[in-house]
């Protein structure tokens, strides 16, 4: 076992990578930090070394250079922009093979940022209670509260406010308001 090979592996009591000089040659080790001996078993992809693509050089007579590199060969072509890649430069992906930049493109194309999310628990919650300051205006609030609550239900919700109680409370509330104005109009109707 080679000493940066066993630098990969840490000690399963401290979680500190094993030091060189804590292996005995076989199978054991023990742990410098805190003294934990354990039994290694190792396998050979530990040992082997990682696959990177080596590109070639360019023979300029003999074909198309990397757009990147202009001292790779070109292997793949971009399924998106048709440039030319090296093995280094094309991304294998399941369209096809695809460049940096247009990897980078589609990334920001694809990523939406909210910058601002309607807050429907709130605005039931302020369309229920803010309009008892001057209560004749809650005979149209009110039901629009009720709306609102219905129509923001499915809505997503704020990341930092916590579920949906404050569009319950608004809802119950602003119901309770529809039945009072319900029962006084009906009462002045009825007399």
């Amino acid at each position: 076992m080679t000493p940066s090979s066993l630098e990969r592996i840490h000690c399963p009591k401290c979680s500190k990578p094993l030091d060189p000089t804590s292996h005995d040659g076989g199978n054991e080790a023990t742990c410098i930090f805190c003294q934990q001996k354990m039994q290694l078993i190792t396998y050979p992809a530990l040992e082997a070394e990682s696959a990177s693509p080596k590109p070639t050089a360019a023979k300029v007579e003999a074909g198309a250079t990397c757009f990147y590199h202009d001292e790779n060969e070109a292997v793949h072509t971009c399924s998106h922009c048709g440039r030319y890649l090296c093995s280094v430069c094309g991304i294998e992906e399941t369209a096809g093979v695809t460049c940096p930049s247009c990897i980078s493109t589609q990334r920001a194309s694809s990523t939406e940022t909210v910058s601002s999310r309607i807050l429907y628990d709130r605005l039931v919650l302020g369309l229920a209670f803010l309009p008892l300051l001057i209560w004749p205006f809650t005979i149209v609030t009110a039901p629009i509260a009720v709306g609102v609550g219905i129509y923001g239900w499915r809505r997503p919700r704020s990341l930092v406010s916590p579920g949906r109680i404050r569009m319950v409370i608004g809802m119950v509330f602003a119901v309770i308001q529809v039945g009072i104005w319900a029962f006084f109009l009906g009462a002045q109707i009825l007399s």
